[in-house]
């Protein structure tokens, strides 16, 4: 089976500059292996009481005071090298950097690659090029973005740095979501300017679950219902911003391919709809993890930049349901 990938620019990403190596192994291919982080500690992500953060303030189940520091091999590390790295040579260090992501990646679930010639969006699309993964589409998606390069995306475009992103898997409200995201640090994360991208292991996750829980999951699967307004305003993404067109024709052709319900409205408007499975098996694990993602009315609207809202939650993008809640 072919791989499906899709890249990001992150403005404000891994602390890098922050980060100290702990242990250092020599590996083949020019790149150095860490398989720990010790962080800074001036550095510490509060969690517990954050604003903006769903449940940050929930006395049971109480969440941690600060962002755990990185474990062992989260993420493991890879370092180039070499002396005198060239832009020139972003070619090979794709080719290289591919056979440690084929090899490593399912058993580490992240890795950071480290001291690349990359200085810009630019080189990371060439080193995405080289890498040899069929890139795919954004079109569907519901986070703001745009692209900068060739299969190059912003990370999120309306979000100011003090809202928090929770973790959450790439694309997987939707039926083509990528099995591989690539993210480029265009500029490190400062200590009060908020930014850190957080990694967490899904497959960690899942056992930890009430199981009934994730039966009631399992057997009805989750609704999720996107309503798009004409043209974009405020943080709702309009029409052509999610499907990259106003045609009605092509959209409702996308509609269709996926298998999704929708229904046009006298303003213009378009509501969709479809059911997919809570669950998903990673292709070479044979792992089961979890797949629903969190996007609903009561997250958008508790947002300071969020305009007012006035119709149905279900009208209300995006929003999810278990498919018993649905009338």
């Amino acid at each position: 089976m072919s791989l499906i990938s899709t890249v990001k620019l992150v403005r404000h990403t891994f602390q890098v500059t922050r980060y100290i190596s702990s242990i250092n192994v020599p590996t083949e291919s020019g790149f150095k292996f860490t398989d720990c982080l010790r962080r800074d500690t001036s550095m510490n992500t509060r969690i517990y009481g954050r604003q903006w953060l769903p449940g940050s303030s929930f006395v049971r189940n109480k969440l941690p005071k600060y962002l755990a520091a990185p474990r062992k091999n989260r993420p493991a590390v890879y370092e180039a090298t070499a002396e005198g790295l060239r832009v020139e040579d972003i070619d090979v260090w794709a080719l290289k950097a591919r056979s440690i992501i084929e090899e490593k990646l399912h058993i580490f679930g992240t890795i950071l690659f480290t001291g690349l010639p990359l200085k810009n969006a630019t080189d990371f699309s060439k080193f995405f090029k080289f890498l040899g993964y069929q890139p795919t589409s954004y079109v569907g998606g519901v986070g703001s973005r745009h692209q900068i390069a060739d299969n190059i995306l912003t990370a999120n475009d309306n979000d100011p740095p003090i809202y928090s992103i929770e973790p959450h898997n790439e694309m997987s409200y939707t039926n083509h979501y990528p099995q591989k995201i690539f993210f480029f640090c265009d500029v490190p994360a400062q200590c009060s300017n908020g930014g850190q991208s957080i990694v967490c292991d899904v497959r960690e996750i899942l056992p930890k679950l009430d199981p009934k829980v994730v039966e009631k999951f399992d057997s009805l699967g989750v609704r999720y219902w996107n309503y798009l307004t004409a043209n974009s305003h405020g943080n709702f993404r309009g029409l052509h911003d999610t499907f990259d067109t106003d045609d009605r024709i092509v959209i409702e052709r996308f509609l269709e391919a996926n298998q999704w319900e929708y229904n046009w409205e006298e303003d213009g408007s378009l509501s969709y709809w479809y059911t997919l499975s809570a669950f998903t098996v990673h292709p070479k694990t044979d792992n089961v993890v979890s797949s629903e993602t969190e996007k609903n009315t009561e997250n958008i609207e508790s947002l300071p930049s969020s305009p007012p809202i006035s119709r149905p939650q279900r009208h209300c993008k995006p929003a999810k349901y278990l498919e018993d809640y649905v009338t």
